[in-house]
């Protein structure tokens, strides 16, 4: 499947600020389930932007704005054929005793700051028979999070916990993935969070970003699991980044100065499509035009650069 993937991020501002910076990781990698076929990305106000690979392997880019502005815009424009290779879990016969617990693959069985090791989780994956097969234990750690999570959408925050979702027993994909997350490290398996997109058919809103988790296997590597529609990943799914929890791979990160409230809204749209070269996504962007200004504007007072402050954008 060949997919046609625009995501638009558009910060807006209660008054002006005087500087941002901001880490985007919006541009899916080509590996052996996904081939990267066309990107492209604009951001207004009209500012340079750069491109690096990060610790983990994700493409990322960046950029500062250094006169006065209230709203940012970014386009990304992406075209990927997808063509996963996920083994079914009922192919993974590994031991979870097998499993490697030092080296590179380290990192993927340490808790962290939204992945939390407690004894709560601990009672919660009591009941998972850790003798089966790997495959066999990643599917009653799918079959536990189905039973216990139901989606709802804003009753969580980039920032809950894997132990605050136990207690809500409910969220949206990220949450899904970070209570599996917690679940499979608690049991000795090296895993971890994989953030990308998630094309449906006919949808009747614009959607998100959706995440989904990854275990490692002795015989395959990095397997594939989305806890959110419990299934492997197909051809719909989409990879951006991956890392230990969704801070690792958060789709867009930074700060800005200016003593404002920052709200953002964020769409993405996904379609089937053929392969589209380079320059067309260029040419069906084209620039974004927001104004800056290189004093503060006096005649739209809302703030005065002596009431400046420092704050987190959005993620």
């Amino acid at each position: 499947m060949i997919l046609d993937i625009e995501h638009r991020l558009n910060f807006t501002y209660s008054g002006f600020i005087s500087e941002s910076s901001m880490e985007l990781r919006v541009e899916p990698t080509s590996n052996q389930h996904q081939t990267v076929r066309s990107f492209y990305i604009a951001v207004g106000p009209v500012t340079k932007v750069f491109r690096y690979i990060n610790w983990l392997g994700a493409p990322t880019h960046h950029f500062s704005i250094t006169d006065y502005h209230k709203e940012i815009q970014v386009i990304s424009r992406s075209v990927v054929e997808s063509h996963p290779k996920h083994p079914g879990l009922e192919e993974i016969l590994d031991s979870v005793e097998d499993i490697p617990t030092d080296g590179p693959i380290l990192d993927s069985l340490m808790f962290t700051e939204l992945v939390v090791d407690s004894e709560k989780l601990r009672q919660f994956c009591s009941s998972v028979d850790t003798s089966a097969t790997l495959g066999g234990v990643v599917q009653q750690v799918a079959e536990l999070v189905n039973q216990h999570m139901t989606y709802v959408a804003e009753v969580t925050t980039v920032a809950t916990t894997s132990d605050e979702v136990l207690d809500h027993q409910s969220g949206v994909c990220q949450d899904f993935a970070h209570l599996a997350l917690a679940m499979l490290r608690s049991l000795g398996i090296p895993c971890r969070y994989v953030s990308g997109y998630f094309h449906v058919s006919e949808p009747t809103k614009p959607s998100e970003s959706h995440a989904w988790v990854e275990f490692f296997s002795p015989s395959f590597g990095w397997c594939g699991y989305d806890p959110t529609h419990g299934c492997l990943p197909d051809e719909r799914h989409v990879m951006i980044a991956h890392g230990r929890d969704y801070n690792d791979a958060a789709p867009n990160r930074g700060v800005y100065v200016g003593n404002a409230a920052e709200s953002l809204k964020v769409e993405v749209k996904t379609t089937e499509a053929e392969p589209t070269s380079p320059l067309d996504l260029r040419d069906d962007i084209g620039r974004i035009e927001v104004p800056v200004y290189a004093e503060f504007p006096q005649f739209t007072r809302s703030a005065t650069p002596s009431d400046q402050m420092v704050a987190q954008q959005q993620q």
